[in-house]
């Protein structure tokens, strides 16, 4: 086993144990801009407040989006004829030619 895969578990393992999960990173980078709004930014806490509101549903529709993309791109290439083409261009490129790299 070389020293790169040893490494990989102990890493693996300290990273689980030390970093937050992203939903407490997400909650604590909300707290961290909604204080700093108030108190650098000279915003209510209402006002705070409705930014993020209005933030958030702006990342909604980009997050639909994705999805949707996502569910299609999956969907299509799992399709048998994507499927059959997927295979034969995967089959083009030649290792003793490899002018495709260019």
């Amino acid at each position: 086993m070389g020293r790169l895969a040893r490494l990989g578990p102990e890493l693996t393992r300290l990273t689980e144990r030390w970093v937050p999960d992203s939903w407490i990173i997400a909650v604590v980078l909300t707290m961290t801009v909604a204080v700093l709004a108030m108190t650098a930014g000279g915003a209510t806490p209402g006002a705070a407040l409705d930014a993020w509101g209005r933030g958030l549903s702006a990342l909604l529709a980009l997050t639909m989006q994705f999805t949707l993309m996502m569910v299609v791109s999956y969907a299509c290439a799992v399709s048998p004829p994507l499927k059959r083409f997927l295979a034969w261009l995967a089959s083009r490129p030649n290792p003793e030619h490899p002018r495709q790299a260019i």
